[in-house]
């Protein structure tokens, strides 16, 4: 992150997107029926457009 901030990029944290303080989200999808991840660092289909849908806002061009 720092190297983002040294070079004027904006970081957008995963991890932050998908855990809060009760802990990190392992399903998605109605009712949570979806896995989000597929193994220890790969999301799932569906949870890589959880993902990007929760952080669309901050993907947008000027």
């Amino acid at each position: 992150m720092a190297f983002s901030k040294a070079e004027g990029i904006e970081y957008i944290s995963a991890w932050q997107t998908l855990c809060k303080s009760e802990g990190c989200l392992t399903r998605v999808g109605p009712a949570g029926s979806d896995v989000l991840t597929t193994d220890t660092v790969h999301l799932s289909e569906q949870g890589a457009r959880y993902l990007i849908d929760a952080i669309s806002e901050q993907l947008a061009l000027p």
